[in-house]
């Protein structure tokens, strides 16, 4: 399981600012928590794992998920890929001495891919769209 200190900052920083809430950090191929919940949301997650881990994800959101549930999905979309190598030239020219951790990690999702993923799952897809000028794409789907 990767954790790191920003990861922990982070998590203190949401803990005291929104004390409501109960924030984990696990890996979201196999974390397990003792209950369910009405809504999963799992932002710029996906991309970073290959097709198999992909699947363990979406199986491990599933079952943290009630019946009923909201599943909100956001992932790179095709657009994203095809002006990622113009981006890290710009970047790599304007940070020349910055370390980015998501270098050689992203995976493209296919979209219709996701889709029918979900709805082979038994999930009923209520929104599809994208933001971010088109370079992220969302799904939001319901458990059935």
């Amino acid at each position: 399981m990767y954790k790191s200190l920003a990861l922990q900052e982070c998590l203190e920083f949401a803990s005291k600012n929104v004390p409501a809430f109960k924030f984990y950090q696990d890996d979201v191929r196999s974390f397990s928590l003792p209950h369910k919940f009405d809504v999963v949301i799992c932002m710029e997650v996906l991309e970073h794992f290959n097709s198999l881990s992909q699947a363990k994800s979406l199986d491990c959101l599933d079952l943290h998920l009630k019946g009923g549930g909201l599943l909100v999905l956001t992932f790179p979309s095709k657009f994203y890929f095809f002006i990622e190598p113009l981006w890290r030239s710009v970047r790599k020219l304007r940070h020349p001495l910055t370390v980015y951790d998501d270098d050689e990690y992203h995976h493209s999702i296919p979209a219709r891919r996701l889709l029918d993923i979900l709805k082979r799952r038994g999930y009923t897809v209520e929104q599809f769209g994208f933001y971010a000028f088109r370079l992220i794409d969302y799904v939001v789907a319901r458990k059935k």
